[in-house]
């Protein structure tokens, strides 16, 4: 058993949604006149996180009444963070901020809302012995179901929100959301995914959005295929030691399994875009 604070998804994200000092234009990336229409970017340049073509498949997909539904896709940021010096006590906060922001709106804090803060495991040298491969990440996706327990659940209650937004400043809206991507470094990137760390002896592929195998990083005729979420959840769940092991990955049940994505056909997988500072720096 692990403790995990979580926090209520809906007053989190109205508390950000129905702030008027935050909805204003120049923090918002959607039209403030007419907000319910699908975002456009100017001279269809790839700029805000909604430019991209998985923001409008997403639209497309979700929105069922243009009249009445907002679309308020969902940016998360997951690291653990040092609160101490000396590295003995830590925080990882599991945050979002709704892309309707501005990329800029971001940088501040007060565009962002929580998730949950996730524990940090403290196990003797006993209960290590006994642990199975896996078993710190099949914990950790547990704790990460309680975290978006609310998320995922948070459409009924999301329904006749008043906004003050739009022409009249009082608009009256259902909110529809789901996750576009994740902000994370290589680390918790695979720990999201469900995979094998990359720094471990005899890992057989080294990025979890692809299918490259190890014997092929060196080749650079070799053509990546993105990887699919029902794949790798039948992999996960379902296959035999050594088809996970050619797979790099770990025997559990993705706490993402559960959650509505933009891009529903890669999943977790197509929404945790890899971290360059870190690959590069590791040598992957």
């Amino acid at each position: 058993p692990s403790n995990v604070i979580c926090f209520d998804f809906v007053p989190q994200l109205l508390s950000l949604l129905q702030n008027p000092t935050i909805m204003t234009a120049e923090n918002l990336a959607i039209d403030i006149d007419n907000p319910l229409k699908p975002y456009a970017s100017q001279g269809n340049i790839l700029s805000e996180a909604q430019s991209g073509s998985v923001y409008h498949k997403a639209y497309n997909r979700l929105i069922t009444d243009p009249s009445t539904q907002l679309f308020v896709p969902l940016i998360q940021w997951i690291d653990r963070t040092h609160v101490t010096g000396n590295a003995r006590f830590s925080l990882k906060p599991y945050m979002f901020t709704p892309a309707i922001f501005t990329e800029k709106f971001w940088r501040s804090i007060k565009a962002w809302g929580y998730h949950a803060f996730m524990p940090k495991r403290k196990s003797s040298s006993a209960q290590n012995q006994v642990q199975r491969q896996g078993d710190p990440i099949r914990n950790y996706h547990a704790e990460l179901g309680g975290a978006l327990e609310s998320f995922r659940e948070c459409g009924p209650r999301l329904c006749d929100v008043v906004l003050p937004i739009g022409l009249s400043c009082c608009l009256h809206v259902d909110i529809v959301t789901c996750l576009l991507f994740v902000i994370q470094d290589m680390q918790e990137g695979d720990m999201l995914c469900g995979c094998i760390g990359t720094h471990t002896s005899g890992v057989q592929r080294h990025c979890p959005l692809c299918d490259v195998q190890n014997n092929h990083l060196d080749d650079c005729e070799i053509r990546c295929k993105f990887v699919q979420a029902s794949d790798m959840t039948q992999i996960a769940e379902k296959s035999d030691v050594a088809t996970r092991t050619q797979w790099s990955q770990h025997q559990l049940q993705n706490a993402f399994n559960r959650i509505v994505f933009a891009d529903p056909v890669r999943g977790i997988f197509g929404a945790t875009p890899v971290e360059t500072m870190h690959a590069f720096r590791k040598g992957v």
